[in-house]
């Protein structure tokens, strides 16, 4: 007759509500502040249909022209402090 009268030990099942609760604070915040935007967005696109295709297109390479601008006012920022880094 086989021994069945083994004792097995369990661990206990805990959840680290500090480990879960900022990610999900985060998360809520999140959609709390994007979700209100997403109504803008689709006002900002029906703009953007009824603007002249030129304007647009002159507003992209402004942009574009915008984040180069940056790029290079950056470089110049990091070869003015003497630091040797390729960007």
């Amino acid at each position: 007759m086989p021994d069945d009268s083994r004792i097995v030990s369990v661990p206990q099942l805990t959840v680290r509500l500090g480990r879960y609760l900022p990610p999900l604070l985060l998360l809520g915040l999140a959609v709390h502040l994007i979700l209100p935007q997403l109504a803008t967005l689709e006002q900002s696109l029906q703009v953007i249909k009824r603007m002249a295709l030129w304007a647009v297109a002159l507003a992209v390479v402004a942009q574009v022209l915008s984040y180069v601008g940056s790029g290079f006012l950056l470089r110049a920022i990091v070869a003015g402090s003497g630091a040797q880094r390729r960007l």
